[in-house]
């Protein structure tokens, strides 16, 4: 080859070589796989068996759960807590022992994470036996429930409460359930327990209900010890009283005065037997926005009677005693001004023509 060629040959190989070089210098770089994410609590999970034995002692655990699906244990970390200590105690550890037989709820905390479980303590092979005492639908206090199991012949007893509810525990195999109550015919039932069961009970009176039904003169006394308290007005008050009723149930829709607002002139009672009750409420009790009875006596002033009166049946109506409050305020909701006399406090129904029947009584 000659001389002359040389430089041609290397400036074309020199050519050749700089795209491939310039390749190798613009190839991407593999990126860096990003951190990973760490795993955030979501929720505690608690571990609870459902029932443990008088005398019993279970572990109960807890344990924090992750976005990743990944758990800590924080049974000794958490905060224990069991709603009914008389019936179940938990530990810090998580160890629960059951006490007596009953129902309880046991609640674990950690950090800003809560669970609760409900807990049984009941004798292995027995069961627990629930219900309420009826009438109509109505629930019945005040009722004696006993539940014998005739194979070991244990008896067990109660009194219902407002709510008529009934509750035994340790029941099984045949049982026999009785109900008994003033004025009302006894009950008596046969049942076989296999599993925890629930049975209503309903009770129909000895006698015919008294019918109250029709007009009356309804007048509250005051306390003789209000007297230094409230106005004078206040201590003495009359209305006219529409009575109509179903079975038991009384509604009274109050007149012949000024209520606020007018709704704030009705209230509801239950016979029970020769007597019945009367509830009056304050504002605010229950979904109420104000009394179910206040009248306006004055200006800026308002009459409301509050608690639970008590009265038996006479020839004439009723006559009892308001065991509560008579209270004096400038506006039945949200007032400013507020006198009040606790006492007890007469309350009496006196039957008068009614135009509707243009009769004194129903």
């Amino acid at each position: 080859m000659r001389a002359s060629q040389l430089p041609a040959l290397a400036r074309a190989v020199l050519l050749l070589a700089i795209p491939v070089a310039a390749c190798e210098r613009q190839q991407p770089v593999a990126p860096s796989p990003p951190p990973a994410a760490t795993p955030i609590p979501v929720r505690l999970q608690l571990v609870a068996p459902g029932t443990v034995a008088p005398g019993a002692t279970v572990a109960f655990s807890a344990a924090l759960l992750h976005s990743d699906g990944t758990r800590r244990d924080v049974t000794r970390d958490a905060r224990w807590n069991s709603s009914n200590p008389d019936t179940l105690t938990v530990d810090a550890s998580g160890a629960a022992t059951g006490v007596t037989a009953g129902d309880t709820t046991v609640s674990v905390v950690f950090d800003r994470f809560k669970q609760e479980a409900g807990v049984m303590v009941i004798a292995a092979g027995t069961y627990r036996l629930t219900g309420k005492v009826l009438e109509g639908l109505l629930p019945l206090g005040g009722a004696t429930v006993t539940a014998v199991t005739l194979e070991d012949g244990a008896r067990r007893s109660m009194t219902t409460d407002g709510s008529g509810t009934f509750r035994f525990y340790g029941v099984w195999g045949d049982v026999t359930l009785t109900v008994s109550r003033a004025n009302f015919t006894s009950v008596e039932q046969r049942l076989t327990i296999l599993s925890h069961q629930s049975v209503d009970v309903r009770m129909n009176p000895s006698e015919p209900y008294a019918d109250l039904r029709g007009l009356y003169d309804l007048r509250f006394q005051a306390d003789a010890r209000c007297a230094s308290v409230l106005p004078t007005e206040s201590m003495a008050r009359r209305y006219a009283a529409r009575v109509t009723q179903t079975a038991s149930v009384l509604y009274v829709t109050l007149s012949e005065a000024t209520f606020v607002p007018a709704a704030a002139s009705e209230f509801d009672g239950r016979l029970d037997g020769r007597q019945a009750t009367f509830w009056f409420w304050a504002a605010a009790w229950g979904d109420a926005p104000y009394p179910n009875v206040a009248e306006q006596v004055g200006p800026q002033l308002v009459f409301t009677p509050i608690g639970v009166a008590r009265v038996s049946i006479t020839p004439d109506g009723a006559e009892g005693t308001l065991e509560g409050t008579l209270q004096i305020t400038d506006s039945p909701v949200s007032p400013v001004r507020t006198e009040t006399c606790e006492g007890a406090h007469r309350l009496m129904l006196t039957r008068r023509e009614d135009p509707l029947t243009r009769s004194t009584g129903r």
